[in-house]
């Protein structure tokens, strides 16, 4: 399957959308586990629900959604978060989390590196901005 642009302001990477939607539902549980969201956080699941059922284009944050240097931060906390947590799965537990079948053929850590990538986008477009 091609890949697919993941876009932060003036930066990008390209992976396969596969991996991007099971980040996306990786991201959307683990942001439904947070107890005191605020409202723009339940926004959020919301974009990243509908974007799961689109292919040829998918994103996780935009300069809209994170409109501050606030939301920048919590989404860097929150990327490295869930970094954290992926490490602490394994490739089986992760689909089950998600409730995706996944080939034991997946590099875990192509998937995990789409986390580190987009949180290293998110930093490195806070310098040059």
């Amino acid at each position: 399957m091609a890949h697919v642009d993941i876009r932060y302001r003036n930066k990008s990477f390209e992976e396969n959308p596969h991996l991007i939607t099971w980040v996306q539902l990786f991201l959307i549980n683990l942001l439904s586990s947070v107890i005191d969201r605020d409202l723009w956080m339940d926004e959020l699941i919301e974009e990243w629900e509908m974007n799961l059922e689109i292919d040829i284009y998918k994103y996780i944050f935009d300069k809209e959604i994170l409109n501050s240097k606030e939301k920048e931060d919590w989404a860097i906390g929150f990327l490295k978060n869930a970094e954290d947590k992926m490490n602490e799965l394994t490739l089986k537990e992760f689909a089950k989390l998600i409730d995706e079948e996944i080939s034991e053929k997946v590099d875990y850590y192509r998937i995990k590196n789409v986390l580190i990538r987009l949180r290293v986008m998110i930093e490195n477009s806070r310098e040059t901005s």
